[in-house]
């Protein structure tokens, strides 16, 4: 779906056919029909990664449970004892978040690594602990590349590798397990919220994406059209957009004036 800026385009998805599928009934409209006895319908925004701004990624991703257990396995601790949201592992003077903020006047902050645990989260005994030569606040700072390696020769969970993967593949390779959620840039964060999609294997619902491009660059926009075909081989996608590379992969079905 194409059309000016203002025309309903949102509306029309957001407000009636999202609404219509998950009320089995029409909604701010007459009558509606629909192709398929849709089991459910989804509406894609990177907004909805903002409730997770102060997460960083190896927790959006719920890897760090799989990571607790690898280090618990060989030692005397429990798994939640290799969690930095943990009170008698985490640091006593960041309480588990690297960074210390200060507040300066009524307007500014000051953001500095902790100095007590120099932005590793945890106390010292737990960092006695290691894995394939690496303790797991060495293990959080990899990249995903690196964190895949690691994973490989650790022997970790085959789910938590079969997403390792799948980062991989949509190229996010670069990314690091503790960077803030809130610090990915826009094709990041649509590609992540598609993997979480893509993960649940959903089968006969309705996706709708707006304006899915902004913000992306053409490599990006391809990454995002191939899991956009695999998403859509047991379900049906809308597209609301105004991208003409992104158009043109997709077909316009419908233009709103």
């Amino acid at each position: 779906i194409t059309g000016k800026s203002g025309v309903g385009k949102t509306t029309l998805v957001r407000d009636i056919l999202i609404k219509s599928i998950q009320q089995s009934n029409a909604a701010h409209c007459a009558q509606i029909e629909f192709v398929s006895n849709y089991r459910g319908a989804q509406y894609f925004e990177t907004k909805k990664l903002r409730a997770h701004a102060g997460t960083i990624l190896v927790s959006y991703l719920d890897l760090l449970n799989d990571i607790s257990k690898c280090f618990a396995s060989g030692s005397d601790l429990k798994a939640k004892d290799f969690s930095y949201k943990t009170k008698s592992s985490r640091c006593t003077n960041c309480l588990g978040e690297a960074y210390v903020e200060t507040s300066l006047d009524v307007v500014a902050n000051t953001i500095e690594v902790c100095e007590v645990c120099q932005g590793k989260r945890y106390q010292p005994h737990i960092l006695q602990y290691k894995v394939c030569s690496r303790d797991i606040a060495e293990v959080l700072a990899m990249s995903i590349l690196e964190f895949k390696k690691w994973a490989d020769e650790a022997s970790l969970r085959s789910n938590s590798l079969r997403q390792i993967d799948q980062l991989l593949g949509i190229g996010l390779s670069h990314l690091h397990l503790d960077q803030p959620v809130a610090s990915l840039s826009s094709g990041e964060k649509q590609r992540i919220l598609l993997l979480q999609w893509l993960k649940d294997k959903p089968t006969d619902e309705l996706f709708v994406l707006d304006e899915p491009s902004i913000g992306l660059h053409y490599k990006d926009i391809d990454l995002l059209y191939s899991m956009l075909k695999k998403l859509s081989e047991a379900n049906d996608i809308i597209v609301v957009d105004h991208n003409p590379y992104l158009l043109n992969m997709i077909g316009v079905g419908l233009v709103l004036e």
